[in-house]
């Protein structure tokens, strides 16, 4: 199962996603990875503190029961990606999300990030496009040190910005691992 966190506008979250995306579905006791498809590698220097495997995403010899990929705003269509998670923040990266759902037969989910407003979904897409629960701008979350779990710090993880974050991330999952036959593992 490949997660791809991607839209075609940068700076909107999409790392802070992705890396707390990796963190969840570790916890949940599924063998996860990540993988940057970013000149940046930012998400594969989080990773690698919290324990969290860094590969190729072409690896075919992968033992990942779920890898999550961090797409650079300038990089076409994740490739081989199963659920794509598009952040929204605003008005641009709102068409950007759009546009990511019009090139990809594959599932869509947008989030809205940071309170960007999510506009309504075309008729063309709803088969395979979907609204998550919003995380609204939250000072906690932009309090939270770079690269760093937003729960492991305890003046933070219990805010408003943490929770919505938690609930949208585990909405991914679960759509996420639904296309798992395999999986066994309950969501916290």
């Amino acid at each position: 199962m490949i997660i791809a966190v991607h839209n075609f506008k940068g700076g909107i979250g999409s790392t802070t996603i992705a890396l707390h995306l990796a963190y969840l579905a570790q916890k949940a006791g599924h063998k996860v990875g990540g993988a940057s498809v970013d000149f940046k590698k930012d998400l594969e220097r989080f990773l690698v503190p919290l324990g969290i495997p860094c590969v190729d995403p072409n690896d075919e010899t992968s033992e990942l029961d779920h890898l999550i990929m961090d797409v650079h705003s300038h990089t076409e269509m994740p490739f081989g990606a199963d659920v794509t998670v598009a952040p929204i923040t605003g008005r641009i990266s709102a068409e950007r999300a759009l546009e990511l759902s019009d090139r990809t037969m594959d599932q869509v989910l947008w989030v809205s990030n940071m309170g960007g407003t999510v506009p309504k979904i075309p008729e063309h897409l709803t088969g395979n496009t979907k609204v998550l629960a919003p995380i609204p701008f939250s000072h906690a979350i932009a309090a939270c040190p770079e690269g760093s779990i937003i729960w492991e710090h305890p003046d933070l993880a219990d805010s408003p910005g943490a929770r919505a974050l938690r609930v949208s991330l585990l909405e991914v999952l679960a759509i996420a691992f639904e296309h798992d036959p395999n999986n066994a593992v309950e969501l916290e």
